[in-house]
């Protein structure tokens, strides 16, 4: 019997409980702070039961990505499900409050889930996970939206990208605290509200 047993993991229970505890960790000491090692030890396992589901503190940091990313989405599906009857533009404004508003709440995880390291391959190439793509096809459906409300000729790809990274950049920017000092807001809600409202310009 081996020593995730012992404490009563089956072998997918284990790599969730490991996943669990390296982003709690991420979260409130950084990521620098975690090791395999000690998370072996605050799971109650041994490190050979850790490194059969890691080999690398890479590996773990990227199945930490991932949950969040997989928060993420819920957080804007849960946002799209809200607004949900309303104009392609209020669901699109809605998907930019769940983006910040996650990003605010969780700031470690969120600029973890956006390493380089997160979307290289072992074979060192880009590749973005498919929890990643989530997100944005929830934004680029809302544009797509939008954009035949319109009649638009903009290609929706584009115009998304557009739309992603200035939400992005925007939670990047709250987070380390320049738009917070800029704008002179404790609340950023109301800016994303207003940033959605000029963005909205680009698909017209």
């Amino acid at each position: 019997m081996n020593a995730a047993t012992k404490q009563g993991y089956h072998h997918g229970a284990l790599r969730k409980a490991l996943v669990d505890v390296a982003a709690e960790v991420a979260a409130t000491e950084g990521r620098e702070k975690l090791s395999l090692r000690q998370l072996a030890r605050r799971v109650g396992v041994t490190h050979a039961a850790v490194y059969r589901h890691f080999k690398n503190k890479d590996a773990l940091l990227a199945a930490v990505a991932d949950l969040g990313f997989a928060s993420l989405d819920e957080a804007m599906e849960s946002a799209l499900a809200e607004a949900k009857g309303g104009t392609p533009r209020e669901r699109f404004r809605a998907l930019g409050v769940a983006y910040v508003r996650f990003a605010v709440a969780q700031p470690t995880l969120f600029h973890l889930m956006f390493r380089r390291e997160t979307v290289t391959s072992e074979s060192g190439e880009l590749q973005l996970p498919d929890t990643a793509k989530r997100p944005f096809m929830r934004v680029a459906m809302q544009v797509g939206s939008m954009l035949a409300e319109t009649g638009s000729p903009r290609s929706p790809q584009l115009v998304a990208l557009t739309l992603w990274s200035a939400m992005h950049g925007f939670a990047a920017l709250w987070i380390q605290g320049p738009m917070e000092i800029q704008s002179g807001e404790t609340d950023p809600e109301p800016l994303v509200e207003h940033m959605a409202s000029l963005l909205e310009c680009v698909v017209a």
